[in-house]
């Protein structure tokens, strides 16, 4: 190979990871030397990192799986032994089938013992056996535990190059002889439960040491504690990752099943993990030495953890468990100067103001971009920095920005070469260019399988004017059935129908500059700039004396009518971003 297609090669790979990627590359080797200089320190990894929280719940795209690959890398104290478990590579067909294909112990579950409780059984059987194949190395080489592991992941994963693919083994595996062991487990008692004498023995020895023992045998379990206790003398800690949730909603649908059972057992597979996290073992019974040692980051999707919490009579106990994915404005400015300085091989130096650092990256490596946007918008001219400009298109997250500023360096290689600036009107062309693909590949299909009918409740405000009032909503809405899996109203009204468009922020609130200053919050106020103040703050009497606007994304692919528009809707400049980060007081980005 030529230095020159070497040098085009590495440019184009060095690219696609930090513009186009669409999934966290960040626990593949060859990224991790670019860690330093790309990641952010967000408010929301620092709760993580200090051990604040144990689940990370946020929007497609929002950076969770970022978050689970390199919080073992930038923790303080690297943790002694990481296991991460993958969601899609957990084999919930061929456990489903198994409980089918044994319907008197699958039956007896559901009547006797409990599904959910029995799952937190299982759950905490794999989580032994998968730390312990973690830590395999550490064990004696003719260690009963030892021998187990090599039985139970029969495959020569050793041999296995692609560690993912070795993962996916292990995993499959560990948590498919978990689950058969708990119908094992529950054979015996399924014949117990027709005798009333027999039966308050039978229910009582169902806890979680006698099934980790029946899953481990004693001696296996006698060394598995023997080594926590061992991580715990020299104050060590496990780290456990859990992602892949977004591949898990509908996963029976997906997979051609439909029934009533399959879909039962999803959410109960799901939600027993994070009851077991939750109480630290099963049921609040005391769980073993593994919760002590352990940190969990388990990350869920936003749409999935509310129906989760739907169904679970404990929510209370999430309230400070959990940590929602939400970046700043700052935050998500700092993410792109510091890849844009990596890709243009400029210096990014720290100690000044977030907005000089991204204004002098831009000036040295791609001075072709206006600093400023100036431009016409009804009978006002506006103002914008380029970071604004882009970002009051996007709902706030990383893979928004991405694209866009990936869309402008493509457009911007032939004002590179005759080095001169490219236009203000060119640049708004090439973001209203790229609204429909964030539309139509991140926001649609981030929510089909949760609110089923999103296109169709989307596309009813084709030609609409931008800023509604109560009534325009009414107008458009009311005719609508929202088919969503999270729906507890029946039927829906037009407040409930609003505040779902709300938190998925697809519609905003323009507030009058009162009320703003009131609630120390910003003019245009949508879930991702402002949280909940639609509900929390202002109440349903409120509702109809507001007015709404529709995000500026849907501009072009809804063709929205915005001459009536009394201002450009959501012009942050910096000092606004500044402002809306102290306000929802955001840790200092380091």
């Amino acid at each position: 190979m030529t230095r020159p297609s070497f040098r085009e090669h590495e440019r184009k790979l060095f690219e696609s990871f930090l513009f186009r990627d669409t999934k966290s590359a960040w626990d593949k080797n060859e990224n991790q030397r670019y860690l330093h200089d790309c990641i952010v320190k967000t408010s929301t990894f620092l709760k993580v990192r200090d051990r604040e929280v144990s689940f990370l719940v946020g929007r497609k795209g929002s950076g969770k799986s970022t978050i689970t690959h390199v919080l073992p890398l930038l923790s303080n104290r690297p943790p002694m032994a990481v296991v991460r478990i993958d969601f899609e590579q957990l084999p919930l067909t061929l456990c489903f089938n198994e409980l089918s294909s044994r319907m008197e112990q699958f039956e007896e579950l559901a009547k006797t013992f409990s599904p959910l409780y029995s799952y937190q059984l299982v759950w905490d059987a794999f989580l032994h056996l998968i730390c312990a194949w973690e830590l395999r190395e550490s064990l004696p080489e003719r260690s009963h535990l030892r021998r187990l592991l090599l039985q139970l992941v029969d495959t020569p994963v050793d041999s296995i190059i692609d560690e993912t693919e070795r993962t996916a083994v292990i995993t499959k595996s560990l948590f498919a002889y978990s689950l058969r062991k708990l119908l094992d487990f529950v054979g015996p008692r399924t014949h117990a439960a027709l005798s009333p004498l027999a039966l308050p023995a039978k229910v009582a020895s169902f806890t979680p040491s006698k099934f980790r023992d029946f899953v481990l045998g004693p001696k296996c379990a006698a060394i598995i504690a023997t080594a926590l206790n061992q991580i715990t003398a020299s104050n060590g800690r496990i780290l456990i990752t859990v992602d892949g949730f977004d591949t898990m909603t509908g996963y029976f649908t997906s997979h051609g099943h439909t029934s009533r059972d399959q879909n039962d057992f999803e959410l109960e597979i799901l939600l027993a993990l994070l009851q077991t996290v939750l109480n630290k073992g099963p049921a609040r019974l005391s769980g073993g030495k593994i919760y002590d040692v352990s940190d969990f980051c388990i990350a869920i999707p936003y749409d999935r953890f509310i129906a989760l919490r739907v169904e679970d009579r404990d929510r209370y106990q999430y309230r400070h468990r959990f940590a929602a994915v939400e970046w700043s404005g700052m935050e998500l400015s700092a993410l792109i100067r510091k890849r844009l300085a990596l890709l243009a091989k400029v210096p990014d130096p720290r100690g000044r103001l977030l907005e000089d650092r991204f204004s002098d990256v831009m000036r040295r490596g791609f001075p072709q971009f206006p600093d400023q946007l100036d431009f016409h918008f009804g009978s006002r001219k506006y103002r914008l920095p380029l970071f604004s400009y882009v970002l009051r298109h996007t709902f706030w997250r990383p893979r928004d920005v991405l694209f866009y500023f990936a869309a402008l360096l493509t457009a911007f290689r032939p004002y590179e070469r005759a080095k001169r600036q490219m236009p203000t009107e060119f640049v708004r062309q090439v973001i209203a260019g790229s609204t429909r693909f964030i539309v139509e590949d991140e926001f649609i299909k981030e929510f089909e399988d949760s609110f089923r009918n999103l296109r169709q409740v989307i596309s009813a405000f084709r030609h609409a004017p931008q800023v509604l009032s109560w009534n325009g909503l009414k107008k458009r809405l009311d005719p609508l059935r929202f088919d969503m899996s999270t729906q507890e109203i029946a039927p829906a009204n037009l407040e409930w129908k609003v505040e779902q468009l709300y938190n998925i922020g697809a519609l905003g609130i323009i507030l009058d500059y009162t009320t703003a200053d009131k609630l120390s919050a910003y003019r245009h106020a949508f879930s991702f700039n402002e949280g909940r103040l639609l509900s929390d703050k202002l109440g349903r009497d409120l509702y109809p004396s507001l007015q709404y606007a529709l995000h500026p994304v849907f501009e072009e692919c809804l063709l929205l009518n915005t001459s009536q528009n009394p201002e450009l809707v959501l012009p942050m400049g910096w000092a606004d971003l500044h402002l809306n980060e102290e306000f929802r007081q955001t840790r200092p980005i380091t």
